[in-house]
C-alpha cells in the first residue's frame, strides 16, 4: 500500500527509526535509519547528515509538522497501535533539527496518536480491531496524564526551537 510513485520520485522521504526496509519495492528506495545502531539513541549529528540533502528545500518553504506519537516507545507515550522505537528526547531532537533547517518558519503542527478507548460495532470491525491492535491493559487516567505531559513537552520544545530560530535569524 506504499505510494511507490511518490517514494521513487522523492516526493515522500522515509527515515525509519532503527532499520532499513529492504524487501520488495523498498530495495529501490533510499531509507537510511535514524539510529546508527538499533540500541543506541539517535543523535543530532546523524540526523543532520540524513537531512542535509533536503536543507535547501526545507529553508525555502514553510514547514508543516504532523507528529503521530505511535513512533514513540511505550514508556514515553500511550497509543492504541503498536508503539514505535523513539524516545521523547529523540523526537525533540528531530523537531529541533527540522525547525532549524526550516529557519523557524512553521506553518502549523498537529500531534496525533493519544490513546483512547476503542469502541467498534459489528463483527467485521471487531475482527479488525482484534487483529490490528495489540492487547493492552491501559489505565485511562494514567494514559491521559502521561500523554498530556508528553504533549506539553513537545509544545515546549517547538516553542523553544522557534525562539532560538528567530533569535538566530535576527542576528
Amino acid at each position: 500500500m506504499a505510494p511507490w510513485s511518490l517514494l521513487h520520485a522523492g516526493k515522500i522521504v522515509t527515515i525509519p527509526a532503527v532499520r532499513s526496509f529492504v524487501k520488495g519495492g523498498w530495495s529501490r528506495v533510499s531509507n537510511t535509519p535514524l539510529r546508527e545502531h538499533p540500541s543506541i539513541s539517535a543523535n543530532g549529528r546523524h540526523l543532520e547528515q540524513l537531512l542535509a540533502p533536503y536543507a535547501e528545500e526545507l529553508a525555502a518553504v514553510p514547514l508543516y509538522i504532523s507528529l503521530d506519537k505511535d513512533v514513540m516507545n511505550a514508556t514515553d507515550s500511550v497509543v492504541n497501535w503498536d508503539s514505535g522505537h523513539l524516545n521523547l528526547k529523540e523526537v525533540c531532537t528531530i523537531l529541533q533539527q527540522f525547525l532549524h533547517l526550516a529557519r523557524g518558519r512553521l506553518e502549523g503542527m498537529d500531534i496525533a496518536g493519544d490513546w483512547s478507548p476503542v469502541r467498534v460495532r459489528g463483527l467485521l470491525r471487531h475482527f479488525f480491531h482484534w487483529t490490528e491492535h495489540p492487547s493492552l491493559a491501559i489505565d485511562a487516567k494514567a494514559a491521559l496524564a502521561r500523554n498530556e505531559q508528553i504533549n506539553l513537552t513537545l509544545v515546549d520544545q517547538v516553542t523553544a526551537s522557534l525562539r532560538e530560530s528567530s533569535t538566530r535569524n535576527v542576528a
